[in-house]
């Protein structure tokens, strides 16, 4: 299940944070911060989840006319069964609900990740990752 989050509970940062941390070592980040992320203006975070455990996560935030996912990851235990699509899907709902035009993103240096985005419909727009998608 797809569902957005309001509130951070210890139990969900924790999964956030080991997720994280099993994908690129970006925990530490997901661990202090997130609680803080999700209460400020602009953010918003989905989650996928069963029976309250964490599969995976995005995090963006709104920029003017446009969406910004900063952090999305899936447990590496669930990945290629379409929780990542759905997440994205999930956000780019909110996102054109909130006025966006486009969502932009960084991409991770992998062929993989770069695969996953133009798989979603994502376009390379600059040489250094940053990818967008018009809605």
């Amino acid at each position: 299940m797809i569902r957005r989050v309001l509130n951070v509970s210890d139990d969900m940062r924790l999964d956030c944070y080991k997720i994280a941390n099993t994908s690129v070592g970006d925990a530490e980040f997901i661990y202090y911060t997130i609680r803080d992320l999700v209460n400020r203006d602009g953010y918003t975070m989905f989650v996928s989840e069963n029976n309250s455990f964490v599969h995976g996560f995005v995090l963006g935030h709104m920029i003017d006319s446009a969406g910004r996912v900063d952090r999305i990851f899936v447990d590496k235990r669930y990945q290629r069964q379409g929780i990542g699509s759905a997440l994205l899907q999930a956000y780019e709902d909110y996102a054109r609900g909130q006025g966006a035009k486009r969502v932009t993103l960084n991409a991770r240096a992998t062929v993989q990740a770069k695969n996953f985005y133009v798989k979603n419909g994502y376009l390379q727009i600059c040489a250094n990752r940053l990818m967008e998608k018009k809605l």
